[in-house]
Parts: C-alpha cells; structure tokens; sequence
C-alpha cells in the first residue's frame, strides 16, 4: 500500500493567476492520485491558512528571517509533506513525477499509486495558436489517430497560446529551450521532439522509443 503524501498549495486569492493556475494543475491530476494524495489549498490571507503560511516560511528560511527580514515563502509555491519542491506552475509530468517519487514504491519495485511508473508515462504537448491555424490542427490530427496504442501510458493536451495557462507554458518552454519554439510543434516530456507535422507512423516510433529507452535507463 502507498503511503500518502501531503500537497499544499500557497494561494493568494483568485485574481492572483499564477497562483489560480497552479490550483489547477492540481486539481487536473488529483483523481488519478486520490488514494495516495491529500490536498491543501492555503488561503494565506485568511486566519488558519496564514499560520500555515507562517510555519512554512519558518521552515524553509528559519523563524528570524521570516520576522526580521520578512522572507516567506514563494507565491505561488507547492509543498510535498512540508517541503518546497515547485517555486513555479509546472507541467504535469513534473508534477506526477514528484508525487512519484513523494509516494515511493512498494516492496516488490512497482509504484503504488493508480498510475504507471515514471518510465512508463510519456508525456506530449503541441503547441497550438488555436482553431485557425490549419497547420496546428493537423498535427492534433495526427496525435488524435496514434493516442489509442498509447492508452494509459500517454497524457497529451494543447499548449494553446491564445489562453492565460497556454502563454505562460509557452514561456517556460521558451526559457527551458533558449529560444522561442516553433508553432506548431510537438513537445514530449519537456523536450522538443517535432517542429514540424510528422505522420502518424513516424509519431509512433518515436513515442515507442522513448518507451524502450526510458525502460532500458531504469533497468
């Protein structure tokens, strides 16, 4: 049996959109994980969530740079059993790979919390500028036919630009690449695998190889 973890979120209010965003990216995954995680939003501007805040920024940063120097914790920010472990929104494969790693794995190596292993999951977004660029489309066509062979071990979504969350996942894409990324594109597990629209087969083989070679890794 898994043992659980704790997640607590560090959030302001519902006009601070970083801190909304990162709400949701936990919600979006929280099913997946309910036997094995519990959540926490802290309202810190509210009574119970401001202690909580106070005892987080304590830990981190100790008791005399909190009241002295006025150090707390990042906002927003996500705690795993009281530690920090995301100063940032992150994507959900960083998030699932935390909780992964959070939880542990049970006796006979096998990761015991209703979700495949780490080097089981792939993990494919496409960037996309919205419903009139044909391109963008294709490729989501192209993604939509190959899914099915991928069941349960694929989680893709649309990086749409045009929306609040889809810009700022664009922008950590940009940081993480160096350069602004192609659009449309296709990115798996935070890498840059396509800039342009690959056919269905072509997809296929590189997802089955990004199997075999993260198997091949963790044995």
């Amino acid at each position: 049996m898994a043992k659980k973890v704790v997640i607590e979120v560090m959030y302001k209010a519902d006009y601070c959109l970083p801190c909304f965003y990162m709400d949701q990216t936990v919600l979006e995954i929280l099913p997946r994980y309910a036997e094995c995680v519990d959540y926490c939003r802290v309202d810190f501007m509210k009574g119970a969530g401001k202690k909580r805040f106070l005892e987080l920024s304590c830990d981190l940063y100790g008791e005399d740079a909190v009241r002295k120097h006025c150090r707390v914790a990042p906002i927003p920010s996500l705690f795993i059993d009281g530690e920090l472990v995301f100063d940032a929104i992150p994507p959900l494969f960083e998030l699932e790979a935390a909780i992964e790693e959070a939880v542990g794995q049970g006796d006979d190596g096998v990761v015991e919390c209703g979700a495949p292993a780490p080097d089981q999951r792939i993990h494919l977004e496409v960037l996309h500028e919205g419903p009139h660029c044909v391109p963008c489309e294709y490729m989501v066509k192209v993604v939509e036919e190959v899914a099915p062979e991928f069941d349960g071990v694929l989680r893709w979504e649309k990086v749409v630009l045009t929306r609040k969350e889809g810009a700022v996942r664009f922008d950590e894409m940009s940081r993480r690449l160096g350069r602004l990324p192609p659009v449309p594109a296709i990115f798996i597990n935070g890498g840059l695998a396509f800039d342009h629209i690959p056919g269905p087969e072509e997809l296929a083989d590189h997802l089955r190889e990004v199997l075999r070679t993260a198997s091949s890794e963790s044995t």
